[in-house]
């Protein structure tokens, strides 16, 4: 019979297809795509009024891209299966600086400009390969960059959203909701930030709180654990819809919050997570932010690293 470790080990080393997030669900594909379009659209049309040229004349521009443009960025993937589609690291830094300033963005940037090449090659690049073996390495190396700094934080740094409120948690503009939530409620943003130079300490954060109920008897269900991921990701999609104060907390719903760390115990990912969200958030005042809006020297690993064999 194998023992705790043998069986951890098997879990962080089986093959298995990523649970669902929020990024995969066409209606968010959609939504990003028309913000980046439309976010463009405003950027173009600002220039000009601050020209003065709509003055002259306020039917000579169109606030339409022309057709060439518009048909590539209405195709960007923002999740490619295929290496080949993904969209090149200048026109993600350029759609990125759209975004922001489409959504007005009033906070210091989550990433600097020089990092959103790097934050684009682990999103979306040859390097979101890491999103299935970023822990394992981490585990492995005893070095838990492997996943705080290379897909989980570029993602979650291209894919922030305009700030947010909710019962639980408050972001300021460019945060990362889904996270941010979790790692606010699960208590990892209380932690030391000593714990993220000791990979001792966070492994004995995750043998602790998997060894306590409800995680203890939870984690025991294995793979079907996954679906809380697709259930969560719907229940903000419908949350985003309301008015802050009509929200409730996806997160904060009976048994949701045990579930999504039970998933993590049963993966033996719950360590990573931990280091995670101490890398890539923190409280400020009353919210949550991110990145560089947390440290001045925030950092992704470099394209030129060696993913582990």
């Amino acid at each position: 019979m194998e023992g705790p470790q043998d069986s951890m080990s098997v879990w962080r080393s089986q093959s298995e297809k990523p649970p669902r997030r929020v990024w995969q669900l066409p209606s968010i594909k959609a939504k990003l795509k028309d913000r980046l379009f439309e976010a463009q659209e405003a950027l173009l049309q600002q220039s000009k009024e601050s020209a003065g040229n709509l003055a002259e004349d306020p039917t000579k521009f169109t606030r339409q891209l022309p057709g060439a443009a518009q048909a590539r960025y209405r195709t960007v993937h923002f999740a490619p299966s295929d290496p080949s589609e993904t969209m090149p690291w200048y026109e993600a830094a350029m759609g990125m600086m759209l975004l922001q300033r489409g959504m007005r963005l009033e906070t210091q940037p989550v990433l600097r400009p020089d990092q959103m090449a790097d934050a684009q090659y682990w999103a979306f690049g040859p390097g979101a390969e890491s999103q299935s073996w970023g822990c394992d390495a981490s585990h492995r190396d005893r070095n838990f960059s492997w996943w705080s700094q290379t897909w989980a934080a570029g993602f979650t740094a291209l894919a922030g959203e305009p700030a947010y409120t909710d019962p639980a948690i408050k972001t300021v503009d460019g945060v990362f909701v889904w996270d941010a939530e979790y790692c606010s409620l699960g208590g990892f943003l209380d932690l030391p930030k000593a714990l993220l130079n000791n990979y001792s300490a966070v492994m004995a954060v995750e043998e602790a709180a998997c060894a306590q109920e409800p995680l203890k008897t939870l984690k025991l269900q294995g793979l079907p654990l996954s679906a809380v991921f697709e259930e969560v990701d719907l229940a903000f999609e419908i949350q985003r819809q309301k008015p802050p104060a009509q929200r409730e907390a996806p997160l904060q719903k009976e048994g949701v919050l045990d579930r999504v760390s039970a998933y993590h115990c049963a993966r033996g990912s719950y360590s990573c997570m931990v280091h995670f969200c101490l890398h890539n958030f923190c409280r400020v005042g009353d919210r949550i932010a991110q990145g560089r809006q947390c440290r001045s020297d925030f950092g992704l690993l470099p394209r030129s690293v060696t993913p582990p064999k």
